[in-house]
């Protein structure tokens, strides 16, 4: 990976969606980090829930998209995260989903300094992802291309969250 590119399995992390005329106010109050916003949309957002006193009680990604926020989530602390995210919706008077769509999709990492370019490779032509758009940490929704992973025409998204070097 440091000098080339590797691809990570992390089918095994937790993909939470909540959806609902209340998605933003409810991952605001529960999020360190700026989810609402209109800039945020389409973002792929690095952030903790904090607990009462202030001490990170998750670390997460959030895909905040228009109808719903994505929540990805390491796989020790998806199920318990699911639960407390259930639990404020009630709690809070939150109009909410929360719903555990983790077995409908499937996590990737793709690292390293050829990192972009193979992730490029597995689009089509007219969808070439340009780096400035990783660099604005958004997300996007293509169908991969033949002959690529996964199989063609299998829907795909990919975001960008972290630092950029």
């Amino acid at each position: 990976m440091s000098e080339n590119c590797g691809i990570v399995n992390l089918s095994h992390f937790a993909i939470i969606d909540v959806e609902g005329p209340d998605h933003v106010a409810m991952m605001e109050w529960l999020c360190a980090a700026k989810i609402g916003g209109d800039a945020n949309i389409g973002k792929g957002i690095y952030t903790h829930f904090l607990d009462d006193n202030g001490m990170v009680r998750a670390d997460l990604t959030v895909i905040r998209m228009a109808d719903r926020c994505r929540v990805i989530d390491g796989a020790d602390a998806g199920p318990r995260d699911f639960q407390y995210m259930r639990r404020v919706a009630q709690d809070m008077g939150f109009n909410v989903t929360v719903t555990d769509v983790s077995e409908k999709y499937v996590t990737i990492g793709i690292w390293g300094p050829k990192a972009r370019e193979t992730l490029q490779r597995s689009l089509p032509t007219q969808k070439r992802c340009r780096w400035r758009i990783f660099l604005l940490q958004r997300s996007s929704r293509w169908k991969s291309v033949a002959n690529r992973l996964p199989p063609s025409g299998s829907p795909m998204s990919a975001s960008r969250a972290g630092n950029c070097t």
